[in-house]
């Protein structure tokens, strides 16, 4: 039976961030076993991420053509092709596997490689399934298996053929419309973009308002934006029963304003996700779940069992979301204590979440909501994007952004911005979360004019002058 210093399960972003610091740690001497069932770089690079943001920008590009016309922009009998852009896609994704992943992984000699499932025999003992079966021994064992799309138990939804961003990627033809069902980043990102493609697209909910964990007025911005931009959307609405007629699909929804029916070419499922456990044999090695089946680790990351460690989707961490970022630290941190080191615990209230619509909306930190019940008490200002010269320059009045602080210290409690470029700006307000700014710092720092990011300092400065009765630049 062989034996590895270290075996890592799941070649995403969170297994390869762990390899690569394992093989920094022990410069280049350890012994490390990666075992993988699915294409390497995990959900990010291959159904998440890469592909969602490339259909975005294609989208993206095709809006700002009308966008501009009031600037003497006029382009006419352009071609736009569904089939072709899936096409890059793919080919984007393929680029970045294999550059990124699969060639990454043959620099480094000491790490072994094998495509193939793995399940617990005991509390260091790995079966491996590679098409025949073999046994081999971690002193470390890192899990970071990931995770899939979540099913809703919806009756009929087993009868008929649906999307998730597994298989999303795989269409060839454009399909005139599609119902999605779930509100989160994954469903309003793909209705946005589907809509500006010419695509009939039905939003549905069963929450009041798309992403409940960012501020109220800017959930219902959004709301406002994808409606004005054609999307049919219904809050406060579930799915009851999904059949299948004449090669279409009809949906029986049942809301706030009763039932109604949809019929539509295709159903893409955005329901969440769930974390890839099963047959991993968990139990065998002393690794405890918790009731929604991702596994439990303490802020070192290492499992019930001190030898065995989680990271990324699949671990119980208290991420905001399943970002790669997050998952690529968690497995950063895990090396470090597995190699016998006391790394630094990952702060998870500064890491900034962001939703790639447009405009896009990035918040990090805590909510009013969230304040007002730690605190009972708090402050908060919000301003309007078209508040910001920068906003008639690049002809975008639409957006937000609010600063949350505790009115005692005048700490910065929580940033929300949705605005152009916000994903580009929230990086400075993660910052002042994480070295805990007063909302007196963020005057004191001088920002570039004109820029989209002078939103956090406006939004700063109207804890203490009327910001439409200024100047273009103060302090």
């Amino acid at each position: 039976m062989k034996r590895y210093d270290y075996i890592v399960v799941g070649g995403g972003a969170a297994g390869f961030s762990n390899i690569v610091k394992l093989n920094e740690l022990s410069d280049g001497k350890a012994t490390i076993l990666l075992v993988s069932k699915g294409p390497l770089g995990g959900t990010c690079v291959n159904t998440g991420c890469v592909p969602s943001k490339t259909l975005i920008e294609v989208a993206r590009h095709i809006h700002n053509i009308n966008r501009f016309r009031d600037r003497g922009l006029e382009i006419d009998g352009y071609q736009y092709s569904f089939a072709e852009t899936l096409r890059k896609i793919r080919e984007v994704v393929e680029e970045l596997r294999v550059g990124k992943y699969e060639n990454i992984l043959k620099e480094f000699d000491n790490v072994e490689y094998i495509f193939g499932e793995a399940r617990f025999i005991d509390r260091n003992t790995l079966e491996i399934n590679h098409g025949d079966k073999f046994e081999v021994v971690g002193d470390k064992i890192l899990i970071s298996t990931g995770s899939r799309p979540a099913i809703p138990p919806i009756d009929g939804l087993d009868k008929i053929e649906y999307l998730t961003t597994d298989n999303l990627w795989s269409l060839d033809k454009k399909p005139d419309s599609i119902a999605i069902i779930g509100s989160g980043a994954v469903g309003l990102e793909i209705s946005q973009s589907l809509t500006r493609l010419g695509i009939e697209v039905y939003l549905i909910e069963v929450l009041d308002r798309p992403i409940p964990n960012t501020e109220p007025e800017i959930s219902e911005m959004i709301k406002d934006r994808l409606e004005e931009e054609g999307v049919k959307t219904y809050f406060k609405t579930r799915v009851e029963k999904i059949w299948k007629q004449n090669d279409r699909a009809i949906l029986s929804l049942i809301g706030h304003e009763g039932k109604r029916e949809i019929e539509v070419d295709k159903i893409l499922l955005a329901t969440g996700r769930k974390p890839n456990t099963e047959g991993l044999n968990l139990e065998k090695a002393g690794v405890e779940v918790d009731d929604r089946g991702f596994i439990k680790v303490n802020s070192y990351m290492q499992t019930t069992n001190p030898d065995i460690y989680s990271a990324g989707d699949v671990a119980a961490s208290p991420k905001p979301a399943m970002l790669e970022t997050i998952a690529a630290r968690e497995g950063v941190v895990a090396a470090f204590k597995m190699t016998g080191h006391t790394p630094k615990p990952i702060d998870y209230n500064a890491i900034p979440v962001v939703v790639f619509i447009d405009p896009e909306l990035a918040f990090v930190g805590k909510t009013e909501a969230q304040v007002m019940k730690e605190l009972g008490v708090c402050a908060c200002r919000g301003v309007k994007f078209s508040s910001l010269p920068k906003s008639k320059i690049i002809n975008h009045d639409e957006g937000y952004a609010k600063i949350i602080i505790d009115p005692y210290t005048r700490e910065v409690k929580g940033v929300h911005v949705y605005s152009p470029y916000a994903s580009e700006i929230i990086l400075q307000a993660s910052l002042y979360i994480r070295h805990r700014y007063k909302v007196e710092d963020i005057l004191d720092v001088i920002q570039v004019f004109p820029t989209v990011s002078e939103i956090v300092k406006l939004s700063a400065q109207a804890f203490i002058r009327r910001v439409d009765k200024m100047p273009c630049c103060v302090e």
